[in-house]
């Protein structure tokens, strides 16, 4: 009884700091990649609007353009691959559950993959799960570009986007964990 007591206070000491928990969600691995697109994603512009900046709408739609084209070839393959010849390369217990489901949710729900929206449509239904960073990233792509080019053009509305951002993005958030019933911080009871 004694090491139950024991084990539940270690592990109570040492999975339930935030420290631990974000990291254990990785929350710093997906943030810091997002943090580098975004810093990647201002350079780029910002350089390319100092060359010529009367063209800000055409960088803009070309910058989407090209990452689709650079996105979207790949990602058809996968999808391709996991609706038809996935499931039959491998075997065991789980492969049937596992397989079998993403294959038909690829083959129902492919286009919300191809069109980034997979963590908007059909999220019950996800064809490659694990795609979701594309989406995010994309849309997150658009969203910063659009701040830029917000910014670059009336540097005085710097801090009104900001806010704007910030402000939409605590009100989503928010929405989303009250709508699903969701836990607003990742929490690993000890069972």
């Amino acid at each position: 009884m004694r090491q139950i007591s024991e084990f539940k206070t270690f592990y109570f000491q040492t999975f339930s700091t935030a420290k631990t928990i974000s990291y254990m969600s990785g929350n710093p691995a997906v943030q810091s990649f997002l943090v580098f697109g975004g810093f990647l994603t201002a350079f780029l512009f910002l350089t390319r609007m100092d060359k010529d900046s009367s063209s800000s709408f055409k960088l803009f739609i070309k910058g989407i353009i090209g990452r689709y084209i650079r996105f979207v070839p790949l990602l058809v393959i996968m999808i391709l691959l996991h609706s038809t010849w996935l499931y039959r390369l491998g075997n065991g217990p789980f492969w049937d559950r596992v397989n079998y489901t993403e294959k038909q949710f690829c083959r129902e729900n492919w286009w919300t993959n191809v069109i980034f929206l997979d963590n908007y449509i059909n999220v019950g239904e996800k064809c490659l799960i694990h795609s979701w960073y594309l989406a995010a990233d994309f849309w997150l792509r658009i969203l910063a570009t659009l701040c830029l080019i917000k910014v670059y053009r009336k540097p005085s509305n710097m801090y009104f986007v900001f806010a704007g951002v910030l402000g939409f993005s605590a009100a989503a958030i928010s929405y989303t964990v009250y709508v699903n019933n969701l836990e607003a911080i990742s929490i690993f009871p000890p069972e």
